[in-house]
């Protein structure tokens, strides 16, 4: 049984929490032990301002920045964020994940267009660059940059990608410091985690290390299996995402969702069954043997517990942490 201590938390979206509830869920993990926090970008919090306020409250717990959309940062954005993290106390290595995210956000929402695997390469590359102290010379559309030197000097910067496709992950195990995968099943991982490995292979790497996001939430009660459904309503027909749904046995569900006409009739569609296999709703029993399943497969553990009825994360992290001091 994989121990609390080895375990990361990604905080989850939460439409109404405001953002002293978010770093509540940093205090929680951090009082009960837990390895490192995440937080990601949506449409709340920016994450690299948020973690600088959570190491100033507590420095002594590990941070990760992102996963951010790969198309909202520039090489040189990177570097000098770590740098200036850096400057302000954080210890290196810092870490931060970039991904593809969904057209809805990056294009519909900023109109920066749709990611591309070259595109995504070409900002490791510049980042590469920028955290190296080097100029950048980089010649690609979605990560141009020419002439950038951080100011800063180099930095230990520790760029992991978010991935869930064949292509994205062979290209996470040429470039990226760690993988980040999301809302797939735990019998899922080990092929996912032989398309990176493959991607390290050819390019005469190590493998880095893959994270699970481990998405939980014990003992849901009927709003939280309302919160779940609408959760999930957003990413049956998301590229990328839909395939690892439907691999998890709810192919006809998001099928269904392709036709659908609104939001509204693809929460319909959501059945229990997803939110137990997808979302991890169940006792704590239930989510412990769900966090163990995903360890077994040697990819390291993020719980992401449900905020939305679950303020600060407490009723599912202290969970999570009980049912391993009981063992």
């Amino acid at each position: 049984m994989v121990a609390a201590s080895n375990i990361d938390v990604s905080i989850g979206l939460s439409a109404d929490l405001p953002v002293s509830g978010f770093l509540e869920v940093a205090r929680s993990a951090a009082g009960m032990g837990y390895r490192r926090v995440w937080i990601g970008e949506t449409f709340k919090l920016d994450p690299l301002v948020f973690m600088t306020r959570v190491h100033a409250e507590l420095p002594e717990l590990q941070v990760g920045i992102g996963p951010m959309p790969s198309l909202l940062r520039t090489g040189p954005q990177l570097a000098m964020a770590a740098a200036t993290l850096r400057g302000l106390g954080m210890a290196e290595p810092i870490e931060m994940l970039v991904g593809a995210s969904s057209p809805a956000m990056t294009d519909g929402w900023h109109g920066r267009g749709v990611a591309t695997v070259a595109g995504t390469e070409a900002l490791f590359r510049a980042a590469r660059q920028a955290a190296a102290g080097e100029r950048t010379d980089v010649d690609h559309p979605q990560a141009r940059s020419h002439g950038f030197v951080n100011g800063l000097g180099p930095v230990d910067l520790r760029l992991g990608l978010a991935a869930l496709g064949p292509r994205m992950l062979h290209l996470a195990g040429r470039v990226a410091d760690r993988v980040a995968l999301n809302l797939c099943g735990a019998d899922q991982v080990p092929e996912l985690m032989e398309r990176v490995a493959a991607g390290a292979a050819e390019a005469g790497r190590p493998c880095p290390p893959v994270t699970v996001w481990v998405h939980c939430c014990v003992d849901p009660d009927d709003d939280a299996l309302a919160w779940g459904a609408r959760f999930l309503s957003g990413y049956v027909r998301a590229p990328g995402y839909r395939d690892a749904i439907a691999a998890q046995g709810f192919r006809s569900v998001v099928d269904a969702a392709d036709a659908a006409g609104n939001a509204r009739t693809i929460r319909g569609l959501i059945p229990h069954e997803m939110l137990t296999a997808v979302l991890g709703f169940g006792t704590a029993e239930q989510v412990r043997a769900r966090i163990d399943a995903f360890a077994a497969t040697g990819a390291e553990v993020a719980v992401n517990p449900s905020l939305a009825i679950d303020p600060g994360g407490l009723r599912t992290l202290g969970a999570v942490a009980r049912t391993e001091a009981g063992r």
